[in-house]
């Protein structure tokens, strides 16, 4: 292969590996996505009380909170990719209705702009199953639901599903949905409802990261010097051929 014909390959290689780059890559929009920034010692792990709140997210009622990876009572099956703390969102038997819900704003969104949500989910084994939804939008209640807590009303839902038990040691779900911004600032907010018959049922999340689906401009100027060096390449090649042909 010829030096001209190495190098282009070459550039397009790294213009290829920018885009790949891009997600694992680019700033989480969320604050605490990993629920590492607590640590509950109050069993089991409830919202409140001696252990506070989780930092960078907000409750609607006390039955949210933090269990250690692997940790009693609610995280007791399955692998947690991110390890540590994992966040659980209970719904327990005999309460109202209403789901467990655990909510940030997201801010500094571009209007219009797609971005691209990711998380690891699960369930707790021997209880009912959770119905685990993810909502973007809505406004937040001036009535506060306790002491630290508070209620978002209406959004969109961008992922919902009845979460089984992955069981054993196998690692959680992972799931990757998307959404366009229509305001510069919106709330993220998961949300788990217990069976329509009751029962205890608990949902597990972790890893939350929310990235842009568009390139960062560092890569938008690397693809565009990789494309100049492209064609400039390709020119000089073919006349490098017109010239030989000619000899």
């Amino acid at each position: 292969m010829s030096t001209s014909r190495k190098a282009l390959f070459t550039l397009a290689a790294l213009g290829l590996a920018a885009f790949a780059a891009h997600p694992a890559s680019a700033q989480s929009l969320i604050t605490n996505g990993s629920f590492e920034a607590n640590s509950f010692n109050t069993y089991p792990g409830y919202v409140g009380g001696d252990n506070g709140f989780i930092t960078g997210w907000t409750s609607n009622n006390n039955n949210s909170g933090l269990n250690p990876a692997a940790g009693d009572p609610f995280d007791n099956n399955g692998v947690s990719p991110d390890g540590g703390n994992v966040a659980f969102l209970q719904s327990a038997d005999g309460s109202t209705a209403t789901p467990t819900t655990l909510y940030q704003q997201l801010t500094g969104l571009t209007i219009g702009q797609v971005y691209s949500v990711s998380f690891y989910d699960n369930s707790r084994a021997n209880t009912a199953i959770p119905t685990l939804s993810l909502l973007v939008g809505g406004t937040q209640s001036n009535v506060p639901a306790g002491p630290g807590q508070t209620t978002i009303v209406g959004g969109t839902s961008i992922y919902s599903s009845a979460i089984t038990p992955v069981g054993g040691s196998k690692p959680y779900n992972f799931i990757t949905t998307s959404f366009t911004a229509n305001d510069t600032s919106e709330y993220l907010e998961f949300s788990a409802a217990r069976p329509a018959d009751g029962g205890d049922a608990t949902a597990l999340i972790d890893g939350v990261k929310v990235v842009s689906a568009a390139p960062e401009p560092s890569q938008i100027g690397m693809l565009a010097s990789a494309a100049l060096g492209l064609g400039a390449l390709a020119v000089k090649a073919r006349r490098r051929t017109t010239a030989a042909q000619a000899a």
